[in-house]
């Protein structure tokens, strides 16, 4: 059994049941004798451990107000990391979503920073005597992430998979709408994501903000800290023009506006009104996640069953489920745009692809690290099958974000399938 992945969970009792599930990972599938002749039965590689310092380059691997943790246990088709700071760890899933993590680290400094400056401070005092002070329970108080149990992005890979959501909305009232426009500012300022799910930087947001709104004085930010930041900002890996448009549109608009701007383009598309409801009130789907998703598909012009896609993205359970839609939208017009129009959607398993003008199936995933397990023979016959639904294909390519081992490029070759890694 592998030793350091169990020593490695237990550092942190929030997430004993995550070790709980790891350490039956590792009785399953990690190395002793016994356990290689198993998997020389079945032909399937294990997940095993990596290493941080051999798979980021070094500024994400450590900065002056984090580090990530050596040991990277990666299943599902995602890597999933622990990141130390002087404010507690995070347990973060995916590359893409680590670099997203260490921005809002260091917003997280930036606002604590200013908290301590006499301008606070100030504002602070006015704001507990301001009229507006009862209003300051209207705002909403950040959320949880769900932790504690393993996941990655390769479940919506599974054929069978129990999906569930509830519904919630982002509302802002009229009372408060001058809070969240200048919450919606410093966000923008500090490049991260207003609709975030981490909890500490909501709060230091909130409060930074609600000191200057309430008060009506001016708060400076201290933008030293900033210079030593990784290029995270805005919820996004990819600084395209296509992101800088959302992240302007996301910061000119409110909840309410965005919604309305993409029920008009999903309508456009001919998506059903039930479909479009359940994506608009999705308790994962966040208005950014939204909005990134619509305007990407409302370029693909030509592309037919974009509605698909709204469907399948209907079954985000997690945010990393969100997020992963979020990125294929992203790479699907980028290829669109740079390599291949796109002109059908199609759905595979709980995922969708692309079709092109060229006659290809073209897979654009956000994955980290595909080793060849059973889940991912399934999900390439899945890709296969589309060969088979009636449409010419003359080529199947798969474009990842991360990494294949050699079996798996092995794999993929004798199956007639392209794959472009570090995309």
């Amino acid at each position: 059994m592998n030793q350091t992945l169990i020593i490695r969970c237990i550092i942190s009792k929030k997430y004993q049941l995550m070790c709980i599930v790891l350490s039956l990972f590792s009785i399953l599938f990690l190395t002793t004798d016994c356990q290689s002749q198993q998997a020389g039965e079945t032909g399937y590689e294990a997940p095993g451990i990596l290493r941080a310092s051999e798979i980021l380059p070094p500024e994400l691997l450590e900065g002056e107000h984090y580090k990530v943790m050596e040991e990277v246990a990666t299943y599902d088709l995602t890597n999933h990391f622990t990141i130390s700071t002087a404010f507690g760890q995070f347990e973060v899933i995916g590359e893409d979503m680590l670099q997203i993590r260490i921005q809002e680290i260091l917003a997280i400094v930036a606002l604590q920073e200013v908290k301590k400056t006499k301008g606070f401070r100030d504002a602070a005092e006015q704001a507990a005597m301001s009229p507006l002070k009862g209003a300051r329970n209207l705002i909403v108080h950040p959320v949880d992430t769900v932790t504690g149990i393993p996941r990655g992005v390769g479940r919506l890979f599974a054929p069978e998979d129990d999906m569930f959501m509830d519904n919630v909305e982002y509302r802002v009232t009229e009372e408060m709408a001058g809070f969240f426009k200048l919450k919606l500012q410093h966000a923008h300022i500090l490049g991260v994501n207003v609709y975030t799910t981490n909890k500490i930087l909501q709060r230091e947001l909130n409060g930074v903000t609600w000191a200057k709104f309430a008060s009506g004085m001016r708060v400076k930010f201290n933008m030293e800290i900033f210079r030593s930041i990784y290029n995270a900002a805005f919820f996004t890996v990819n600084d395209t023009e296509f992101t800088q448009n959302m992240d302007q549109m996301i910061l000119d608009n409110t909840p309410e506006n965005l919604a309305t701007l993409n029920r008009k383009k999903l309508k456009q598309m001919g998506t059903r009104e039930e479909i479009v409801e359940k994506f608009l009130n999705h308790s994962i789907l966040t208005p950014r996640h939204q909005t990134v998703i619509v305007h990407a598909l409302a370029e693909m012009r030509q592309a037919k069953n974009r509605r698909c896609f709204i469907e399948q993205a209907n079954y985000s359970a997690y945010e990393e489920d969100a997020f992963f839609f979020q990125r294929i939208a992203e790479m699907m017009l980028d290829y669109h745009k740079n390599v291949e129009s796109i002109v059908e959607i199609i759905p595979a398993r709980r995922a969708v692809v692309g079709y092109t003008a060229q006659k290809s199936i073209v897979a654009t995933m956000p994955i980290d690290y595909v080793y060849w397990a059973e889940r991912a023979d399934k999900g390439v016959d899945a890709l296969l099958h589309l060969k088979s639904q009636g449409r010419l294909v003359k080529s199947v390519k798969l474009i990842i974000t991360g990494r294949v081992t050699p079996r798996v490029k092995r794999e993929l070759m004798e199956r007639g399938i392209i794959v472009k890694e570090n995309r």
